[in-house]
């Protein structure tokens, strides 16, 4: 059978495991669908957070080499740079804590947090992976026992802090300040997972 040149070119960007993904099909079964030349159509289904992120189905895209991380994160969180600090209320509208914080940003961009996002289920998750942190980038995340924040660039962060100064942004030293020993995390999940296009650069 004959694969048309539109399917040709899906594979060659990974479309078919983003296809896979959307349709809730194995990639075989998804390969087979777009080489008829009428896939079915894909739905978007916009998360519980998807707001200024802008997660549609037509800006998402999928992360098919595991080890890239998400460098639409720092966007994704910046939209809850307005939460108060509170543990209590970490998951409601208008509230957060440094792990939910960063969580919240996961889930407006279609990436599920690992367990209840708190700074252990980060550690402990095959998700995330331990790299230097000389090799940190945009997307990934500083972490120690009780603090997180998520990197902007090589060296500047952005997380929730404390009751006294809310969301911050500074040095990853500076936001870690206390916390130390901290290591960087990348999201390195074997499955493609979608996220958003970056809007923007997090200004420091």
């Amino acid at each position: 059978m004959a694969i048309p040149t539109s399917t040709v070119l899906l594979v060659t960007a990974g479309g078919v495991l983003a296809y896979a993904g959307f349709t809730n099909r194995n990639p075989l079964a998804a390969l087979k669908d777009l080489s008829t030349g009428k896939p079915t159509a894909v739905r978007n289904a916009p998360g519980e957070y998807a707001s200024a992120a802008g997660s549609t189905a037509w800006n998402i895209i999928t992360d098919v080499i595991a080890g890239e991380g998400i460098p639409a994160l720092p966007q994704a969180v910046a939209q809850f740079s307005g939460d108060k600090y509170s543990k209590l209320k970490r998951w409601q509208k208008g509230y957060s804590d440094c792990s939910s914080f960063v969580g919240k940003g996961l889930k407006s961009i279609g990436v599920k947090p690992p367990g209840p996002s708190t700074t252990g289920a980060y550690l402990a998750s095959k998700d995330w992976k331990r790299i230097p942190s000389a090799d940190a980038q945009a997307g990934d995340v500083a972490v120690a026992l009780n603090h997180m924040v998520v990197y902007i660039d090589s060296t500047h962060g952005i997380g929730q802090q404390n009751p006294r100064s809310n969301v911050k942004k500074g040095t990853v030293k500076e936001l870690m300040y206390g916390n130390t020993p901290y290591v960087t995390l990348r999201y390195v999940a074997g499955t493609a997972q979608p996220k958003t296009k970056p809007q923007s650069s997090v200004r420091v």
